[in-house]
């Protein structure tokens, strides 16, 4: 059996079907699909297999294969925390505060009926400094909070560096920093505050089918 069939062949049943039936979707084979994603897709199978269907397969595919490219992390992290890292909504105004609600509301009836959310959230970072990850955008605020207000403890997150230059937040030392977010979405006086170390906020899928920790083209709307 060659690398591309190992993978496949060694996935449980909840995976193994995600895989074939997206390869269909994608008019290709199941184990070049399952290949691409390597040890990202069998990482998740065992650490938050709930993925499979909370997110859109062709978009949790994509994330899989770019994140096992090196290109980006994918990790599981308390959907509140996301809120704390990503800019801050005026709930004070009315007007956003029910617009914010009505959204939720909407994801909140989504996972509750098994429709999938869509995209993962995002984070993206900047490392201005050695040791460093300042969120400088970020995409899937209001999933969060849908998650959270329903009991997640983890959810799934992707966190992008700015450019090549910029280091993986699972190769930083687990005791690097984390700055909430810091753009012209952010509430006055909110970005930049240190939020945590990645290592309390992060737990990336790394090799082997072991989480590690912080071992060590983004959508238009940003809700």
């Amino acid at each position: 059996m060659g690398a591309k069939g190992k993978i496949l062949a060694e996935l449980g049943d909840t995976a193994y079907r995600w895989v074939t039936s997206l390869a269909k979707k994608l008019e290709k084979p199941a184990d070049e699909v399952a290949y691409e994603m390597g040890s990202k897709l069998t990482n998740l199978e065992i650490e938050a297999p709930e993925a499979f269907r909370t997110y859109d397969p062709k978009r949790l595919y994509e994330v899989l294969v770019e994140a096992n490219r090196g290109q980006s992390d994918i990790a599981l992290m308390n959907p509140s925390r996301f809120e704390e890292l990503a800019a801050q909504i005026n709930m004070d105004d009315p007007y956003i505060a029910d617009m914010v609600y009505a959204k939720v509301d909407e994801y909140m009836n989504d996972l509750s009926q098994g429709t999938a959310l869509g995209d993962v959230p995002y984070l993206e970072y900047d490392s201005p400094i050695d040791q460093m990850a300042q969120i400088i955008a970020h995409d899937g605020r209001h999933r969060s909070r849908a998650q959270a207000n329903t009991g997640a403890l983890e959810s799934l997150v992707r966190l992008v560096p700015k450019n090549e230059q910029t280091e993986l937040i699972s190769k930083m030392n687990p005791d690097a920093k984390a700055f909430s977010e810091i753009s012209p979405m952010q509430m006055q006086g909110k970005g930049g505050k240190e939020v945590g170390s990645v290592r309390d906020l992060f737990k990336t899928l790394s090799v082997a089918g072991v989480p590690l920790g912080a071992l060590g083209g983004l959508p238009d709307e940003q809700n």
